[in-house]
């Protein structure tokens, strides 16, 4: 087979000819090749000559290649391109409305499948409260909704809680994934002031957690009681 001509120097597309590196299998010529981006490619002659190959794999090429920045996409503006992910989709960093900063696949983007940087799902969520929410349950009472915590914002305190304390239990310092509890440190029912007040909770493991219960009950709960739970505990 005759392999086309290509000549050290040359360039094809975004990549100029280096050095020769020898032959492939099929005895086709193949050449080193350095990208305009400063990466390197290895490429067969006739893959340079006819197109093929324009890059070391940085610029996407059919229609992935479409320029989309500035273009706005729900909360999301395109800033620059990526690159390209494992699968060579196309992938863009993007700006969302809130501040935060994403990379997101071209496809992802002009389909609708991604919106934001995550704050959209949060708050939507946040927006279903009450009787917005598709598991109100209006045959219950104002007493019996608080006494099984369905009160508005506590299940964002609980979150908060979490966050403050870098979802690392407080007393043994895990992380266990879905197994951390915020625990009231003057208890849920005996202070309904305090229900939702993020300096009155503290995070705890499902095994620290049943131990402090288990050791001072669930009624009028004290962040007294708390810290001698801690010390027993970190003096063991």
């Amino acid at each position: 087979m005759r392999n086309p001509s290509v000549e050290i120097g040359q360039r094809y597309g975004n990549l100029v000819v280096v050095d020769r590196t020898g032959s492939n299998k099929r005895g086709e010529a193949m050449w080193k090749c350095r990208c305009d981006c400063g990466g390197s490619k290895e490429v067969k002659s006739r893959n340079l000559s006819i197109g093929k190959v324009k890059s070391c794999g940085c610029v996407s090429t059919g229609p992935k290649s479409t320029d989309i920045t500035g273009r706005k996409f729900c909360r999301l503006t395109a800033i620059r391109r990526f690159g390209r992910d494992s699968n060579r989709g196309s992938l863009w960093e993007v700006k969302c409305d809130c501040g935060g900063i994403k990379i997101v696949l071209y496809r992802a983007l002009v389909s609708g499948t991604t919106l934001s940087c995550g704050c959209y799902n949060k708050d939507h969520k946040a927006s279903l409260r009450g009787k917005l929410n598709n598991n109100f349950n209006s045959t219950k009472t104002e007493e019996e909704r608080i006494y099984g915590r369905s009160i508005s914002d506590y299940g964002l305190w609980c979150v908060a809680v979490k966050e403050r304390d870098g979802y690392k239990c407080q007393i043994c310092g895990e992380s266990p994934s879905g197994k951390l509890f915020s625990h009231h440190l003057r208890n849920y029912a005996d202070n309904p002031k305090l229900r939702t007040d993020v300096d009155n909770g503290i995070c705890l493991c499902a095994k620290d957690h049943r131990s402090f219960h288990r050791k001072f009950g669930w009624r009028n709960n004290t962040p007294e009681q708390f810290e001698q739970f801690r010390r027993y505990e970190n003096g063991k």
